[in-house]
Parts: structure tokens; C-alpha cells; sequence
């Protein structure tokens, strides 16, 4: 009698520390959504997405990101945004919008060598701005598109 007891007391504690561990858990993750700032994972847990839907997401530049040493992290307020369809990022071109003109007959869109040109500046110097995000790209296939809008307001900018 004394051994069932035994039993079902420590299945009784091994049932409560299951649940408190839960409870702890649920606890942290109600602790990260008060943050300003997400971390890649915590973001993605946020908007219920996989950390790589994520990634494709920053690499495609259609949510907003900060990197900090090698680190992704985000604003809550710019995630909420992006779930309500209220980001202001540019949208991805598609092959209709890369070939539609503007009604000065000029494309919207200006590939690698055709931005160049526009800033007088080498290829290479493009890709180099790409990668160090001064100049942002959308990508169609395997070609890089830059929205001319963009690059007129970088030459205004300095």
C-alpha cells in the first residue's frame, strides 16, 4: 500500500513539474513579444512563420531588418506592418513591370549595367553598393533590377 502511494505521489510531481515548465515557457514567450527589438528567432516565432520564410523574407528586402554585428534583429511595430500589408518597402518587380514604361517612355526598372551608366559608375561598383546596402536591388530570376525612383533619389542625396 505504502509503494502505490509512493508511486502515485512521485507521478503526481513528475505531472506538476511538466506543467510547470510549460507555464514557464508560455511565460517567455509572452516576456519576448513585450520587446521592441526581435531577434531572428523570436521574430519568427512572432509572426508564426520558420526562420528560414524569414531569412527569405530579409533577403528578398520585403520586411524590414537591421543588421548589428552579423545579427538580424527587428522592430515589433515593422513586423506588425508587414502582417497588415502597411510596409512601405518597394514592391518585388515582375517581368510586366520591369518591361512597363513610365509615360516619358523611360523604364521604371534599370539593370545592372543600364544603373551603372545612369551613376556613372563601374559594374563592379554597383554590386559593391548592393552588398554593403546602399543601394537597394530587387532580384527577377537571376538578374538584379534597381527602381530608377531610388537611384534619382540617391543622386539627390549625395
Amino acid at each position: 500500500m505504502k509503494e502505490k502511494l509512493d508511486d502515485k505521489l512521485n507521478k503526481l510531481e513528475d505531472l506538476l513539474l511538466d506543467i510547470l515548465s510549460k507555464l514557464v515557457e508560455q511565460n517567455k514567450a509572452e516576456v519576448n513579444i513585450e520587446k521592441k527589438y526581435l531577434s531572428a528567432e523570436e521574430a519568427a516565432n512572432y509572426l508564426n512563420l520558420s526562420l528560414n520564410t524569414l531569412y527569405r523574407h530579409t533577403m528578398n528586402r520585403t520586411i524590414k531588418f537591421y543588421k548589428i554585428n552579423r545579427k538580424l534583429y527587428f522592430v515589433r511595430e515593422d513586423l506588425d506592418e508587414f502582417v497588415t500589408g502597411k510596409s512601405k518597402l518597394i514592391d518585388i518587380p515582375t517581368q510586366h513591370s520591369i518591361e512597363k514604361v513610365t509615360s516619358k517612355g523611360e523604364p521604371d526598372y534599370l539593370s545592372v549595367d543600364e544603373a551603372a551608366q545612369f551613376l556613372k559608375v563601374s559594374q563592379g561598383s554597383i554590386y559593391r553598393y548592393v552588398f554593403n546596402g546602399v543601394l537597394p536591388k530587387r532580384k527577377f530570376g537571376n538578374k538584379l533590377y534597381f527602381p530608377k525612383s531610388l537611384l534619382i533619389d540617391l543622386i539627390e542625396k549625395g
